[in-house]
């Protein structure tokens, strides 16, 4: 049963939609069951499992919700684990991570397993790649919950935020999807916990084993590094930042490989039926938050309208023709905001008394700044007020920059310059741009060998991005010396900060030209979000989409007040007036399914205080081509 809206615009489009079908269909994937095209798409047999919804689910990893909220569970073996293990240690650490989990501000209620939900149903894991992308290998893992109906099949195509792994999209992008009952297949971008520890050669495999480098179901083979015979001691190597691949021009390529994959599995699963899944007669819906929502942008570019039927993103960290890029804000925060942060209230915002207490190391940034020329300025005051008019001007909001703090807290800055510097110069060596490495650290800072134990732990602790599990950014001063405090200094701030012009070209592959196509897309963001702008990314693929897109297009966004990019740290001392984002993009999507099963309208664009409306008092609108949101 085909789930298409009764509406004529989407009537029409699903005339095209199935002529398209009818050329290119389902080629890739017409014998239904993977293995038939092993030697160019399949690099392992899918591994199968069952979940009784008691002793362990899709949702919970039958932890429910008091066990989401306590201690991470131990691995049984920490050398060898069941995938039983891992699989729970690696949900309960994405829960931790990205969600909100005090019960007294909805966990369970709003978002997250409601009601202590427990999922049966079945899962498959594999390891693919795509033959048009040099070394494009990544992990699907498709849940099929025990409610997914195959007379209505719903299929969400999640991609993992940040540079996570494939758990890294269950509490975000497919939490309400699961409940509703749509199978959901995650996507870690060809990213993920890759890690190569080279004085072992050791890595992970796709199941999270500790297998040798080059064996042939790790995330990341050997073959792709360049020379590594001058690597300083326990240099790590990870994936996102040392693929060689480029892998963010490819995060929306690898989404719709992951979906079509999908559909071969479901029809696998499903093979004693009649019914075969294909993209005419299953609602497929693109989704993910942050670098995920990005994923899902670039994707349906990419697909022009024969796979997608609609997406749902959240805080996008999308890069449109004409914005800054995130490596261009992200290193002048870098730059500007340990600077810039005395000039803000320290008693009043989230973690102003940790600045505080480091208030020298702020003032002896100032003066940096001010030696190398890139402020003026009579005295530390004059200077931080100067840092920061400045970061305002290039796009971010008042009561965003209020969080910068919690951003140098967690050596946020940094660690995106060196991660993506590294990737856009298509690295393949062990060592970064501007004197930098990843390494085990010790408590001083200092590289140290990595523990097998430690290793396998990443697979379930890791974020794919250092500082993360036991590994952190490591800086080499010129006489040699290598540390952690080297990796946060100025003259790395510096370094990364002036390399910018370099990656233009790089970065350009990365821009999405806002053409969503005529299908529903909903985007959800957080004013006060200060790592990813929403002036300088949903606001600006808003505008963009105005002019490039059909005057019929259901494009949507919601700016939600006091919301911003991490739901997990709401519990930082603080944080009390902020709200989770993760409740407003839940609504989303129960919004996106009311119109696409039943045709009812969905809300204007607007700006959200408390919950999206059908009639809002803060609609955000556009004149003579420019978004304007209500203050």
């Amino acid at each position: 049963m085909a789930m298409r809206s009764p509406d004529p615009s989407c009537q029409r489009h699903a005339s095209l939609r199935r002529i398209a079908l009818s050329l290119v269909g389902v080629l890739l994937f017409s014998l239904g069951r993977p293995g038939f095209a092993a030697e160019t798409f399949w690099i392992t047999e899918p591994q199968r499992h069952e979940f009784d919804g008691r002793s362990d689910d899709l949702l919970t990893a039958g932890l429910g919700t008091a066990g989401l909220r306590g201690a991470i569970p131990e691995l049984d073996d920490p050398l060898q684990p069941t995938w039983s293990s891992l699989r729970r240690r690696a949900i309960a650490q994405s829960w931790r991570a990205l969600a909100d989990q005090r019960p007294d501000q909805g966990f369970g209620k709003t978002h997250g397993p409601l009601s202590d939900a427990r999922l049966a149903g079945v899962e498959y894991l594999a390891l693919l790649r795509d033959p048009l992308i040099k070394g494009g290998r990544f992990t699907l893992w498709l849940q099929i919950p025990l409610g997914f109906d195959p007379q209505q099949p719903c299929l969400v195509v999640a991609a993992a935020s940040g540079s996570r792994g494939v758990f890294g999209s269950l509490p975000t992008a497919a939490e309400r999807a699961l409940q509703r009952g749509c199978a959901v297949v995650h996507n870690d971008k060809g990213l993920g916990p890759a890690l190569l520890d080279l004085s072992a050669e050791r890595t992970l495999s796709y199941d999270g084993r500790l297998v040798a480098m080059g064996d042939r179901t790790a995330l990341w083979p050997r073959q792709n590094l360049a020379s590594t015979a001058d690597t300083p001691a326990h240099t790590l190597l990870m994936k996102h930042a040392q693929s060689g691949d480029h892998p963010e021009a490819r995060w929306g390529r690898l989404l719709l490989r992951s979906g079509e994959a999908a559909l071969a599995l479901l029809n696998r699963e499903f093979a004693a039926g009649k019914k075969r899944f294909t993209p005419r007669n299953t609602l497929i819906i693109a989704a993910g938050i942050s670098n995920g929502g990005a994923a899902a942008l670039q994707a349906l570019e990419i697909d022009r309208g024969t796979f997608f039927d609609a997406a749902v993103v959240g805080e996008p960290n999308v890069q449109t023709f004409g914005a800054p890029s995130l490596y261009e804000y992200a290193t002048l925060h870098g730059l500007l905001q340990p600077c810039a942060i005395l000039a803000e209230d320290l008693t009043a915002i989230p973690l102003g008394v940790v600045v505080s207490f480091a208030v020298q190391r702020h003032r002896d940034w100032c003066d940096q700044l001010a030696a190398s020329g890139k402020l003026t300025g009579a005295n530390t005051d004059e200077l931080a007020r100067g840092a920061r008019s400045r970061l305002l001007e290039a796009g971010i909001l008042p009561e965003a920059l209020q969080l910068g703090a919690l951003n140098l807290q967690f050596g946020l800055w940094p660690s995106i310059g060196a991660t993506y510097a590294s990737a856009y110069a298509r690295n393949r060596d062990a060592m970064l741009p501007c004197r930098l490495s990843f390494a085990a650290v010790d408590a001083q800072g200092l590289p140290r060998a990595l523990q097998p134990r430690e290793l396998v732990a990443a697979y379930a602790d890791s974020s794919g991005i250092a500082p993360t599990a036991a590994i952190g950014l490591v800086g080499e001063t010129t006489e040699g010396v290598r540390n952690a405090a080297v990796a946060m200094d100025f003259s790395t701030a510096r370094c990364l900060h002036e390399l910018a012009p370099q990656w233009s070209r790089a970065i350009d592959e990365t821009r999405v030209r806002a053409r969503p196509g005529r299908r529903p897309v909903l985007i959800v963001h957080g004013r006060e979000d200060a790592l990813i702008p929403v002036a300088l990314s949903s606001r600006a693929y808003l505008e963009r989409a105005v002019i490039a897109s059909p005057p019929d297009t259901e494009l949507r966004y919601f700016e939600i007040d006091r919301a911003q990019h991490f739901d997990a740290f709401l519990a930082v001392p603080g944080m009390g007036r902020a709200q989770a984002l993760q409740p407003h993009l839940n609504t989303a999507f129960d919004l996106l399914l009311e119109r696409l099963r039943h045709g009812r309208a969905l809300p204007p664009s607007q700006r959200v205080e408390a919950s999206i409306s059908l009639a809002p008092s803060k609609p955000i609108t556009f004149v003579a081509g420019r978004l304007v949101v209500p203050d």
